[in-house]
């Protein structure tokens, strides 16, 4: 019998000449890609927007787990069932203003594609629970805990249909400040006591290539 064909270039690829066949070696797992963006304190710019899987200068995995350019990493493919974004709750040592947490989910919008596919069409983050995040009670003073949703995969509406998404396939998200000039008296735009850090998460089955 002749010997299997390995090629470095296609991981999880064996070519066995005498059945001219390929057999693909996958491991599969649910999981999460994600990223995180940042709005700094203050007033907010009407039209700001933040582009996810973009920049991942100084990120680590408790704000990404994206390494290459709007794109899954190498020899990776994914079957979409949710998609949603979260207000973090804390960052490093500092506690997300609860109300910083509610002008965020309200005041800002999403969009997300996959190539053309449009999977969500500019939403505020209030419809877009990602099922994640910490919920309890607190005593200490000036303190208190927001999310959008609650912490259950139940409260992340699932996609109608899964939506494939490939190594090769271009992610395109992003996060955009809009006004609300219709609305009588106060400010029109939104006014963050600390720096708001929002994180998308796109939840499913991950398919990768033994090797890859």
């Amino acid at each position: 019998m002749a010997d299997i064909v390995t090629d470095p270039k296609r991981p999880g690829e064996l070519f066995i000449p005498e059945l001219n066949r390929v057999i693909r070696i996958t491991k599969t797992r649910e999981g999460t890609y994600y990223d995180t963006v940042e709005f700094a304190s203050g007033v907010q710019t009407k039209g700001d927007e933040k582009i996810l899987y973009r920049d991942f200068t100084n990120k680590f995995s408790q704000h990404t787990n994206i390494a290459r350019n709007g794109k899954l990493p190498n020899n990776v493919e994914m079957a979409v069932y949710r998609t949603g974004i979260m207000v973090l709750q804390a960052t490093a040592n500092t506690p997300a203003v609860p109300r910083d947490v509610l002008k965020a989910a309200y005041g800002l919008v999403f969009f997300f594609q996959i190539n053309d596919r449009v999977i969500v069409d500019s939403y505020p983050l209030y419809i877009l629970p990602t099922g994640f995040g910490v919920a309890g009670m607190t005593n200490e003073n000036n303190t208190g805990l927001a999310t959008i949703g609650v912490p259950s995969a139940a409260a992340s509406p699932q996609l109608f249909q899964p939506q494939p998404l490939f190594t090769g396939d271009d992610l395109d998200a992003k996060i955009t400040v809009k006004e609300n000039a219709w609305i009588t008296g106060g400010s029109t735009m939104p006014n963050f006591t600390n720096a708001v850090y929002t994180t998308h998460h796109i939840y499913g089955v991950i398919k990768q290539a033994v090797g890859g």
